[in-house]
């Protein structure tokens, strides 16, 4: 198992949500880039201008257009929209063999914290009207439960079923979230 799943999985997904829902931005940020797969396909199926990445990992010498940051702490521009693929686990253990072949990093948040934080920030870092994409799965929490963490409006839920992968692993029933900044 490799550390590129989340953006080989969401790739197709995040930007078939753009172009049917959201339609292309000028200004983009993806948090939780890793290798940025996410941002290749929106940069390639031309659904963005220009795509800043972050992660928490210093990966510089791998992408142009980087930012350092754990979450949205080193990040001070505005953006149309902004997508997170973030860890899904609020547990010690990991809950599957899949994920246990990967570092902690990439699906525990424990006690939200991650999530806590930046849904306390992004509207920060969003225009007027801006966008958030970001990805979730029922083994961890149903979609209505964020709704406490975030004061955007939640737009629309996009609904995946789980499904088996290449080497037997199941990947569990996920979602992504759409929430929408509203003009003060």
């Amino acid at each position: 198992m490799n550390n590129h799943l989340g953006g080989v999985y969401y790739k197709d997904k995040i930007s078939s949500i753009i172009q049917e829902h959201i339609g292309p931005k000028e200004k983009v940020l993806e948090v939780c880039c890793g290798c940025a797969i996410i941002s290749k396909t929106i940069l390639e199926n031309n659904l963005a201008q220009d795509v800043t990445l972050s992660d928490i990992q210093d990966l510089s010498q791998e992408h142009d257009n980087f930012i350092q940051s754990d979450g949205l702490q080193n990040i001070t521009d505005k953006y149309e929209l902004i997508i997170c693929s973030p860890p899904w686990y609020n547990l010690s253990s990991p809950p599957c063999g899949m994920l246990s072949e990967m570092p902690p990093i990439l699906w525990q948040d424990i006690n939200w914290k991650f999530h806590r934080q930046f849904y306390k920030e992004v509207s920060n870092n969003l225009i007027e009207t801006g966008s958030l994409l970001i990805t979730n799965c029922f083994d961890s929490r149903r979609p209505e439960e964020w709704v406490d963490m975030c004061n955007l409006t939640l737009k629309s839920t996009f609904i995946f079923e789980s499904h088996t992968l290449k080497n037997n692993s199941v990947y569990p029933r996920n979602y992504i979230l759409w929430w929408q900044k509203d003009k003060l």
